[in-house]
C-alpha cells in the first residue's frame, strides 16, 4: 500500500511540474512542486506578485538580499538565472494560485 501511495505520489509531482519551466525544479526541493512548502522557514512562493518575485531573486543573484536569513541558499541557485530565467521563473510562480 505504502508503494502504490508512493508512486501516486511521483506521479502527482510530474503532472504538477509538466508545465513548470525548467529552473523551477530547482525550487521544489523548498518551495514545494506547488509552491506553498513553509517547513524549516522556508515562504511559500506561489502566487506572489510577478515583480516581487523579479526583484527578489535579482536582488538574491546580486547578494544584495538576505530575507528570512535565506541568502545561502538562495545566493548560489539565483547566480545561474540569467534575467530571461528570472522573467520565466516569476511568470509562473506568479501564476500559481495561493
Amino acid at each position: 500500500m505504502k508503494k502504490v501511495l508512493g508512486l501516486a505520489f511521483i506521479g502527482m509531482v510530474s503532472m504538477a511540474l509538466a508545465d513548470a519551466p525548467a529552473t523551477f525544479k530547482k525550487c521544489v526541493s523548498c518551495h514545494g512542486a506547488d509552491g506553498k512548502k513553509t517547513t524549516f522557514g522556508n515562504s511559500a512562493i506561489a502566487g506572489v506578485d510577478k515583480a516581487q518575485l523579479i526583484e527578489d531573486l535579482k536582488g538574491y543573484r546580486a547578494k544584495t538580499l538576505n530575507r528570512h536569513g535565506k541568502a545561502n541558499l538562495m545566493n548560489p541557485n539565483a547566480a545561474k538565472l540569467t534575467d530571461e530565467e528570472i522573467e520565466e521563473l516569476a511568470t509562473y510562480i506568479s501564476g500559481l494560485p495561493k
